[in-house]
């Protein structure tokens, strides 16, 4: 089971610390041994581009010590890493939180993203659809979901990959292990 910062925060007032302090009281509280054990940031950990190498990275006031911190902080406490991503051009809270970015979706980054993760130690992708056919990229379901299920893969890094596409097109038909 895990802990998903959207389901207390949304996009709004998330940070590194306010973050950790979750995860303390995760511990301290039991739930980490009850079975919460991945730690899940959701949208909004982004800056609002991506660097000049095309990467994807963590926002600078919000998340200062950078995400390979955060994780490598999460997994001294004894938690799994996981973090959010979208297969379109924009991210949830980009469409529904005027969220300030742009290019932060995956699409045709499948490879650096995931590579990007990957050096970063995180353990689990939560991938949401977002609309992403709306962005004229011309993503379908399941196509979008195998193109960075094949990119997560090639990194060699083990990661659980959790899609959510709201169930519109009964993903456990198609998805796999």
């Amino acid at each position: 089971m895990g802990w998903n910062s959207w389901n207390s925060f949304r996009c709004y007032d998330i940070s590194e610390q306010k973050l950790l302090d979750v995860a303390d009281v995760l511990v301290t509280s039991g739930m980490q041994a009850a079975g919460y054990d991945t730690f899940v940031i959701d949208d909004c950990w982004q800056a609002h581009s991506r660097g000049a190498d095309g990467r994807l990275r963590s926002h600078p006031q919000r998340f200062p010590s950078g995400m390979a911190a955060l994780g490598a902080e999460l997994k001294a406490r004894g938690f799994k890493f996981g973090l959010y991503a979208s297969p379109g051009r924009k991210t949830c809270a980009m469409l529904y939180d005027r969220y300030p970015g742009r290019g932060l979706g995956s699409f045709g980054r499948e490879e650096l993203d995931t590579q990007t993760f990957a050096d970063w130690g995180v353990d689990f992708l939560t991938y949401v659809w977002c609309e992403a056919d709306e962005d004229n990229a011309g993503l379908r379901y399941p196509e979008a979901f195998d193109r960075m299920a094949l990119a997560l893969e090639s990194t060699g890094w083990p990661i659980v990959y959790s899609i959510s596409e709201y169930g519109r097109t009964q993903p456990w038909t198609c998805a796999g292990d």
